[in-house]
């Protein structure tokens, strides 16, 4: 049985065929926007900011876990290897399921479930690990490649954690950022979906999104 964990643009728009999707998190890891995209949401020479998945104790990193079916496994993963180019690599990493979002999901884990996902280790030309908010937030609304802007999908990773319920300081702080950064340079200029405005205080802002203490890994 072969699962899929996403964490990312994986958890709106997964585009491949599934037989079933459940909510899941991945204990012990966070989500971080540290690795560089140099076709998706940035170009070589304009590398945008998607997220990567990061061990750290203690934390949860939600999402959803797609079950592929049998005869589709090979086809998918093709998919994926093409779609998650650009410094991810293919993991295989426990998820466990949830019917709900809990406040202590790791004190109440029902058993696990092998699945594959894509990290961006440390050692990818592309990495860019973390940096002050200011500056993350500069390349972010600069940025566009392929798929788009690089505003847009951070914001859409926002708006649709709130939607299923989740708190991601990382995530909201930097999101609400770029949105003010877009706001200010034009007043005109829109993203595609917009979170609510009521994140965490901004005076957490660069200490959530500079932290470096944790570092991803290779399965």
């Amino acid at each position: 049985m072969t699962w899929i964990f996403g964490y990312g643009s994986i958890i709106w728009r997964p585009d491949f065929p599934y037989a079933e999707r459940t909510l899941a998190f991945v204990a012990n890891h966070t989500r971080r926007f540290w690795q560089g995209s140099p076709d998706h949401r940035g170009t070589p020479t304009s590398l945008g900011r998607v997220v990567t998945l990061v061990p750290e104790a203690g934390e949860v990193c939600w999402g959803f876990a797609y079950r592929v079916p049998p005869e589709r496994v090979d086809e998918v993963m093709a998919y994926l290897d093409h779609r998650e180019r650009g410094g991810y690599v293919r993991i295989t990493v426990p998820f466990h399921r949830a019917t709900s979002v809990c406040a202590n999901p790791l004190h109440n884990m029902g058993p696990a479930v092998e699945s594959i996902t894509y990290i961006a280790a440390p050692d990818n030309e592309h990495y860019l690990g973390p940096d002050v908010l200011p500056r993350m937030v500069t390349q972010i609304a600069s940025a566009e490649g392929e798929s788009g802007r690089n505003a847009d999908y951070v914001i859409n990773l926002a708006t649709h954690l709130r939607e299923m319920g989740l708190e991601d300081p990382h995530v909201f702080t930097l999101a609400q950022a770029v949105r003010e950064a877009l706001a200010s340079a034009s007043p005109i200029v829109q993203t595609k979906r917009l979170e609510p405005r009521d994140i965490e205080e901004k005076d957490k802002a660069v200490h959530v999104v500079s932290s470096s203490a944790a570092v991803s890994t290779r399965a």
